[in-house]
């Protein structure tokens, strides 16, 4: 097969016109000239479609702009503003995907490998490597001696250790830093690698530890209304309904940390519960509804009140409820009604029992559907007796 070879303006004429004299005989003229078949078939159709000037050579040529009409600037300035866009948008890409690239930091030592990676990922996505690289002026030759490379040995050992890290990370639920995660690591390992590593491998993979939520800082609020303790801590009664004690008290449950909120009121002659409510938040709306409950059971009732200064009980709006009821307003300082708790529980005898003699102390069964609504197991609680190695006093 001949090749094909460079010719000049009068030899394309000559060949194509002893082609043409010859009947297009292609390959007699191939023969005698020592061109490519190919080159006399091109050359032929553009002399039948153009005449001789269609043999000239027009590559790396272009027409002057005095020589073009209209059609010819309009097309070639559209080519020019599609060039200039196409240029403009992959400038923009190469940008973004800089933007995501200089913030990791890479396992290797190659210096600015996040230049390497953004030409690879810029071809993934059907951008030439010629552009991308001018754009980032960076030589080819550089970016394909990157890509044969073999990895190092602290490469390799980096790898291996940051698999050891997520193993670490995943076992204690996200809760280790990197300082905890490097004690663990060199005491299990017997190995002393140094903070800024760990430090490093978990900045490049994201791993931040989950940090225990602050405590909002609540301001304090003056009680509005106040009162003296005239409990002092006599914890005892002679008659039922002569004093009544109450608090709130938090339980937890679940696996994600869900509260609920526990007010009672307990009859201090027989440590009976009067009334109880459970909510999922400790407001007014719990202790009025406990305390209501407990007028709706005795409503000839007139006991002490004793709480603490908790902010549902030094309110107005249940000041008022305890004047309604004819109650006395006792009040302590810090919270001593932890006991009341302890003896409250929903399977113990002396609260759930029903007395037939002593209607008045039993309590309301619906109130045993709180718990199983809100999805908690309450324990047993140990009484203060039971502590001491004495018999449960229930």
């Amino acid at each position: 097969m001949t090749k094909g070879k460079a010719t000049t303006y009068e030899e394309r004429l000559e060949i194509v016109s002893y082609c043409i004299e010859h009947g297009n005989d292609y390959t007699g003229t191939s023969e005698k000239y020592g061109v490519s078949y190919q080159q006399i078939y091109s050359w032929v159709r553009k002399y039948n479609e153009k005449g001789a000037e269609g043999l000239v050579d027009k590559r790396g040529k272009r027409k002057a702009e005095s020589e073009m009409t209209e059609v010819e600037k309009l097309r070639a300035e559209n080519r020019m503003l599609e060039a200039r866009n196409r240029r403009l948008e992959m400038e923009n890409a190469v940008l973004k995907k800089l933007e995501e690239l200089e913030r990791e930091v890479a396992l290797s030592g190659v210096r600015q490998e996040y230049l390497y990676i953004c030409v690879q990922k810029m071809q993934e996505e059907g951008y030439a490597i010629t552009e991308t690289c001018d754009i980032l002026n960076l030589n080819r030759s550089s970016y394909y001696k990157w890509t044969h490379r073999s990895k190092s040995s602290s490469e390799l050992e980096n790898e291996a250790l940051l698999h050891d890290i997520g193993l670490i990370y995943a076992e204690h639920n996200g809760t280790y830093g990197y300082r905890r995660i490097a004690d663990e690591y060199n005491a299990t390992h017997d190995k002393q690698y140094n903070l800024k590593r760990f430090y490093r491998l978990v900045h490049i993979v994201g791993l931040l530890a989950v940090i225990r939520r602050k405590r909002p800082a609540y301001q304090r609020s003056k009680p509005e209304v106040t009162a003296e303790n005239i409990l002092n801590r006599e914890f005892t009664a002679k008659t039922a309904n002569e004093k009544w004690c109450t608090d709130v008290t938090e339980m937890k449950y679940g696996s994600e940390g869900g509260k609920a909120y526990l007010s009672a009121i307990l009859d201090l002659k027989g440590r009976d519960i009067v009334s109880f409510a459970i909510g999922r938040h400790n407001n007014n709306q719990l202790v009025f509804e406990t305390f209501d409950l407990a007028i709706q059971k005795y409503p000839e009732a007139h006991p002490l009140f004793h709480s603490d200064r908790g902010f549902q009980y030094t309110s107005r709006t249940f000041h008022q409820k305890l004047l309604d009821a004819g109650m006395t307003q006792s009040k302590s300082v810090q919270r001593t009604l932890r006991m009341l708790f302890c003896l409250f529980q929903l399977g113990c005898p002396r609260i759930s029992r029903e007395s037939s003699t002593n209607q008045k102390y039993q309590t309301n069964p619906d109130h045993h559907n709180h718990f199983s609504k809100l999805d908690i197991t309450i324990p047993r609680p140990e009484c203060a007796g039971s502590r001491q190695g004495q018999e449960h006093p229930c």
